[in-house]
């Protein structure tokens, strides 16, 4: 069972034990027919706070489960839609008033089947705008990501230090026009000395970094293929 549904059952269990205890406690009272008292009135106060979570608590969750899936405000309510009209489907078209176990797994399925649905319609809507030269202006990079993304390849990340980049937008990669970083690194190797520079490309769109030099023969080629395509050369 998920863990979300096992924690909504501990608290449902834990609010049930005091409704109960503060309840008898007040009818004791009454029994006796002791003044109400400012403990009799926190049971009533109790109560109705307990309607309220009771009336809320689908769409509390609902709204919950769609931040978890979903990236943005916009997709978040059309996540959060598309989970309630699961729920209510099984409820004869209506939200219920208490979100049972099932219900809520309805509700997760839905949501992430959803948010799937979101990811792969991005990928397509992103694919499609690289069909178009971007606007350099629009082009962003952060020198400290790239540094991190490099230095994840390197046997020794400490003793690397990075030579001028460069930021390129004016080429295409299979048809589509794929921003770059490109620069050098050195570092040191297994034997303790520096290798001298290398170059590297960084891809923004995939966030993936090239490093030359590998020692697979597919991998060099697949580099110098990608580094002769996106930073060799004069660039407009």
């Amino acid at each position: 069972m998920d863990s979300l549904v096992l924690r909504m059952l501990a608290f449902s269990v834990l609010i049930l034990a005091l409704a109960i205890w503060g309840t008898v406690l007040a009818i004791r009272r009454v029994s006796r027919k002791q003044p109400f008292g400012v403990s009799g009135w926190g049971v009533v106060v109790f109560w109705c706070l307990v309607g309220l979570s009771v009336f809320s608590g689908p769409r509390k969750l609902l709204n919950q489960t769609a931040d978890q899936q979903a990236a943005s405000d916009a997709s978040r309510d059309q996540i959060k839609k598309t989970m309630e009209a699961g729920v209510a489907a099984k409820h004869g078209g209506e939200l219920p008033k208490t979100m049972s176990p099932d219900d809520l797994k309805i509700a997760m399925a839905v949501g992430a089947k959803a948010a799937d649905q979101q990811g792969k319609s991005s990928a397509a809507e992103k694919l499609k705008s690289m069909k178009t030269r971007p606007d350099p202006a629009d082009v962003k990079y952060s020198p400290d990501v790239v540094q991190m993304a490099v230095k994840q390849q390197l046997r020794d990340p400490d003793s690397a230090t990075f030579g001028p980049m460069s930021l390129y937008s004016d080429r295409k990669m299979n048809d589509y026009y794929t921003p770059v970083v490109c620069g050098t690194i050195n570092s040191k190797n297994d034997f303790g000395g520096y290798s001298g520079n290398k170059a590297f490309v960084f891809l923004i769109p995939l966030t993936a970094v090239m490093i030359e030099g590998s020692p697979n023969q597919q991998q060099a080629q697949l580099f110098v293929k990608t580094y002769n395509q996106l930073c060799a050369g004069a660039h407009d």
